[in-house]
């Protein structure tokens, strides 16, 4: 897909027309279109310097209980990992600023996170549903 805001509308409208997405559960379908929207609405708003059109690669392996996903960009480096805030409480919510609250969901949605910077890419890759759970 672009790094177009259009192009992430799209792309849940053709994942939520799969087969092997209806196969997840209810909760499973929520976290990933949560995590999707949320990891690449960020790379789109954040992660250029420039406002060229950029690819960003969105792979999914559905298995029979979850969904392994790797998304790379050609975006400025960022590990959402480390860098963005770890922690977060309800209380937190009130007394901080603006940033770090989507990762911190998806940290919460998806289990087996892993970043790696290849090629100048940035390569994330998560796993949503039983499989992936901690």
């Amino acid at each position: 897909m672009r790094n177009q805001m259009a192009d992430l509308a799209e792309l849940d409208r053709r994942i939520a027309a799969l087969p092997e997405f209806a196969a997840l559960s209810g909760e499973s379908r929520y976290a990933l279109r949560l995590a999707l929207e949320e990891m690449i609405s960020n790379v789109i708003k954040y992660g250029y310097e420039d406002r060229d059109v950029h690819e960003i690669g969105v792979d999914l392996d559905f298995r029979s209980d979850a969904v392994r996903v790797r998304l790379t960009d050609d975006g400025r480096a960022f590990n959402p990992l480390t860098e963005a805030k770890k922690t977060r409480t309800a209380a937190d919510l009130s007394e901080q600023g603006i940033g770090g609250l989507g990762v911190f969901l998806v940290r919460q949605l998806a289990g087996d996170l892993k970043y790696r910077r290849e090629a100048d890419r940035n390569i994330l890759e998560f796993t949503i549903g039983e499989a992936g759970r901690k």
